[in-house]
C-alpha cells in the first residue's frame, strides 16, 4: 500500500500577464447594457412628465374656460338689470309721474293761475338818456 505519493511540480516559465479580453468584453457589454437601460429610463421618465404636465396645463385651460363662461353669463345678467334700472330710472324722470308724485305724496296743487314775468332784454341800455 502507498501511503503517499510525492509529487513533483515543475514550474513552467510564466508568461506574462495580458489583461483577459473576455472581461474587458463583458464589462463593456454590461456597461452598454447599463447605459441603455438608464437611457430608457429616463425617455420613460421624460414622456411620463410630459404627460402629466400636458394633462395639468390642459386642466387649468379647462378650468380658465369655466370661468370665462361664469363671467360671460354674469355679465349678461348685469347687463340685463342695468337695462332694468334705466327704464326704472326714464319712469320716474317722467313729467306726469313727478306732478303725481308731488300732488299725492306731497300734497301740492296746480295753481290757477300762470303768471309770466317779461325780463327785459339784456341788449338795451338801461342808462339815462341823453338826447
Amino acid at each position: 500500500m502507498v501511503l503517499a505519493e510525492e509529487k513533483r511540480y515543475t514550474q513552467q516559465p510564466r508568461r506574462p500577464r495580458q489583461p483577459r479580453k473576455r472581461k474587458v468584453v463583458r464589462r463593456a457589454q454590461q456597461r452598454k447594457k447599463i447605459l441603455s437601460c438608464v437611457q430608457v429610463t429616463v425617455i420613460i421618465f421624460s414622456c411620463f412628465a410630459c404627460g402629466l404636465f400636458y394633462i395639468h396645463k390642459n386642466n387649468q385651460v379647462t378650468a380658465l374656460g369655466y370661468r370665462v363662461e361664469e363671467n360671460r353669463q354674469k355679465v349678461a345678467v348685469l347687463q340685463r338689470d342695468y337695462k332694468q334700472l334705466e327704464l326704472e330710472a326714464a319712469e320716474l324722470q317722467c313729467p306726469d309721474r313727478v306732478e303725481e308724485v308731488a300732488i299725492k305724496k306731497l300734497g301740492m296743487d296746480k295753481p290757477e293761475q300762470i303768471l309770466l314775468a317779461a325780463l327785459p332784454d339784456g341788449r338795451q341800455d338801461y342808462g339815462p338818456k341823453t338826447g
